[in-house]
């Protein structure tokens, strides 16, 4: 799951409260379904598609000067932003050419740690 928060929500959004204690509203709901060779996919590249799915359908919300902020819970979708020799050469390829893709955007990226809900 990824929470993408644009300057919309600036005026209920604190530094000092956790991410669980602040007000979040939904702006748009997407969801898709894996057919054909995506249900090959290992979970980084489907949770990395995800993400740029988001911003290829939502860019009215994300592409703001301001930026906007990517909440995740996974650990190894850093590897996404920053992919190491531990990633596989040709998902490596695929996975900096969405990176680049995304580049467009600017946006902070936090990781939720633990079993912590939003």
């Amino acid at each position: 799951m990824a929470c993408y928060e644009s300057s919309l929500m600036h005026l209920t959004w604190k530094p000092s409260v956790t991410i669980a204690e602040q007000s979040h509203h939904l702006l748009r709901c997407i969801s898709g379904i894996s057919t054909g060779p995506q249900e090959n996919w290992t979970i980084i590249k489907l949770e990395a598609f995800a993400i740029i799915a988001a911003c290829d359908m939502l860019p009215h919300l994300l592409l703001r000067s301001s930026g906007f902020r990517l909440y995740y819970f996974h650990r190894n979708l850093i590897h996404v932003f920053a992919p190491d020799d531990t990633v596989k050469k040709h998902i490596r390829g695929k996975l900096i050419r969405w990176a680049m893709r995304h580049g467009e955007f600017r946006y902070q990226i936090h990781r939720i740690a633990g079993q912590a809900k939003i």
